[in-house]
């Protein structure tokens, strides 16, 4: 996601360099539930073994987008809590939302929800992808650009990186560790915190491949500490995963200092706030 980091120095120059008593810049917010239902078909869960059927859902899949805005150029940039989706549906997305210069895209590549790239099936020879469910995903994207479209603010932005090697590992060679962790903060005109977005750099895989509970893994505890600490939208990105930039093999403590097992709830859950307050 260097994209991202370019987008916010534009738009911290932009913001810093204008004169008037309004930023050019105005921002939006929208989020959609793309949570599948378990009990009307099977879903298999990505990432890992086949044919992983979910049993019950932990936590909403989400849609979350933001809208950029500087006069009449607009921008959307869009993350749902899934595996990965086709360039298809991305254009497909794209042809549904004109007038905009730029629609992004993007999964935060979630090993613990529904297969929706066709690699996770019943076996290794049946997809796992239901086009049903992948046209509700479609729609729930649609639908978050679409509110936040209609919710543009005028806004300054801030930007703020801090390294966070701590938080994720490198588990094949070349270990070489991409642990930058970015946060963008818009405010209106009277300080008013307006959405943030975070990107970091990890597989959403702390629940490993013995979980059978739709979750956003670690993602959904991260959106959910700063949006109750900020009080505002959040959109989490992910950027360089690489091959492999994962939390497993972490040493991950609760508040006592007490290990966390791997493949848990409470340590994702931990791992996420962990992250949340980094992006702080």
């Amino acid at each position: 996601m260097k994209f991202l980091v370019l987008l916010a120095a534009l738009i911290v120059g932009s913001c810093l360099a204008y004169a008037g008593d309004a930023p050019p810049l105005r921002v939006g917010f929208g989020a959609v539930d793309v949570t599948p239902d378990v009990n009307a078909k099977p879903v298999y869960i990505a990432g890992y073994g086949k044919n992983r059927i979910a049993k019950g859902v932990h936590d909403p899949l989400m849609a979350r987008a933001i809208v950029l805005a500087d006069g009449d150029r607009k921008i959307a940039i869009a993350a749902v809590d899934v595996v990965g989706l086709s360039y298809s549906v991305a254009e497909r997305i794209r042809k549904r939302l004109p007038g905009f210069a730029y629609v992004l895209v993007a999964s935060t590549h979630n090993h613990e929800g529904p297969d929706t790239i066709g690699l996770w099936g019943p076996s290794a020879f049946q997809s796992g992808v239901d086009p049903a469910y992948l046209k509700q995903v479609e729609d729930g994207v649609v639908k978050a650009i679409q509110q936040a479209d209609k919710s543009l603010h005028g806004a300054t932005a801030r930007i703020g990186v801090v390294q966070a090697p701590e938080l994720v590992r490198d588990s094949r060679e070349p270990y070489l560790k991409h642990d930058d962790l970015v946060a963008l903060q818009f405010n209106d005109s009277q300080g008013k915190k307006l959405g943030i977005v975070v990107q970091w750099n990890c597989h959403p895989e702390d629940l490993g491949d013995k979980n059978t509970q739709i979750s956003a893994d670690y993602v959904w505890a991260t959106v959910a500490h700063l949006h109750t600490k900020h009080g505002c939208p959040v959109v989490y990105l992910t950027g360089t995963v690489g091959g492999l930039m994962t939390t497993l093999g972490l040493d991950v403590k609760d508040e006592q200092g007490n290990p966390l097992k791997t493949g848990t709830f409470e340590r994702t859950e931990r791992y996420g706030k962990l992250l949340g307050m980094a992006a702080d």
